[in-house]
């Protein structure tokens, strides 16, 4: 194993049951969350990175990862939510129930966590609005809306090459702000 894919293993490992946390918050599934980060895990095992590709920042790398694989989940299950019936919710689970299943048992609505959310919203906001206006625009209609660069760059009469560095643009200043988590 290459030291790149030995690097991605062990951020991996060390952030597993983050990355847990943000695919069942997404999708409202702890069972669902964790085949997303199973899926993602395949994929970096099965090299979906190609070999000239460095990723330098190895948890922000699978935190989109993840990220985007959730949100491909929840656009399935609101397309189709009768095929997701039989899914376990995270509120139908009894605290022995999750724990059975081998998770960490985590109450995910305290005030703390609360107040820490809420601070990150407004430093997030903050930085969103000190971007260029397209800067920001392409952002959110690629992060939050889930539109493809080539649509945003019909939307704002710009290259799709254009969009890609404008969205990198906003990410690294998130990133920047936030610091690097690794």
């Amino acid at each position: 194993m290459e030291s790149k894919d030995k690097s991605l293993l062990q951020t991996y490992l060390a952030h597993r049951s983050r990355l847990h946390t943000l695919a069942s918050r997404l999708v409202g599934c702890r069972v669902k969350g964790e085949d997303i980060v199973q899926d993602a895990y395949l994929r970096l095992h099965t090299g979906a990175l190609s070999d000239e590709v460095r990723v330098k920042r190895p948890f922000q790398y699978l935190w989109s990862v993840v990220y985007r694989l959730a949100l491909d989940a929840r656009r399935d299950i609101v397309r189709d939510p009768a095929s997701t019936s039989h899914s376990i919710s995270l509120e139908s689970q009894s605290a022995d129930e999750q724990y059975a299943f081998g998770r960490e048992v985590e109450d995910l609505r305290t005030p703390e966590r609360g107040a820490i959310a809420r601070e990150d919203l407004v430093a997030v906001i903050k930085i969103l609005e000190g971007l260029p206006l397209r800067t920001r625009k392409a952002f959110e209609l690629n992060q939050i809306h889930g539109l493809a660069q080539r649509e945003i760059a019909q939307m704002l009469g710009v290259s799709p090459p254009r969009v890609s560095a404008m969205i990198r643009d906003a990410a690294r200043r998130l990133n920047d702000a936030f610091g690097d988590e690794d």
